[in-house]
């Protein structure tokens, strides 16, 4: 028979190192999630934008810009129009894969939005640990 005390442990997660900051294992202080979902959403208001302008607001040009408003952004730049507003950068932290596969990956995750509310230690969420990189803030 399974023992209140045993479920305790596991209910209450991993060990914690009181001790480790996180993002200290990529040297820089990583992004909280309010401030990458601030980010999101003043990327999808600019992408809403450009569809209304040029598309005549369709769902399905809102995502595409989205898309390819991210990977060139991020490939290019480090970061988007909402990150550059809130001073947020993605950087590459292992591999060494192009930027450009890093940004497909990376926008990719993001329309799946389970690997954005899934974080490390270091805050590093699913898409950023995926496609190797970190969100931090500058």
């Amino acid at each position: 028979m399974v023992a209140r005390e045993d479920l305790g442990s596991w209910l209450e997660g991993p060990a914690h190192d009181s001790d480790y900051v996180p993002g200290s294992s990529f040297g820089h202080t990583p992004a909280g999630p309010g401030r990458r979902f601030i980010t999101l959403w003043i990327d999808w208001i600019f992408c809403s934008v450009i569809a209304f302008f040029f598309f005549n607001y369709e769902s399905i040009a809102i995502m595409t810009s989205f898309v390819a408003l991210n990977i060139a952004m991020l490939t290019f730049f480090g970061a988007t129009p909402g990150q550059f507003l809130l001073r947020v950068r993605v950087i590459p932290v292992s591999g060494r894969m192009p930027m450009l596969v890093r940004a497909l990956l990376r926008t990719l995750l993001v329309l799946l939005v389970i690997p954005s509310v899934v974080f490390d230690r270091d805050r590093r969420n699913g898409q950023d640990l995926v496609s190797g990189t970190a969100t931090i803030v500058v």
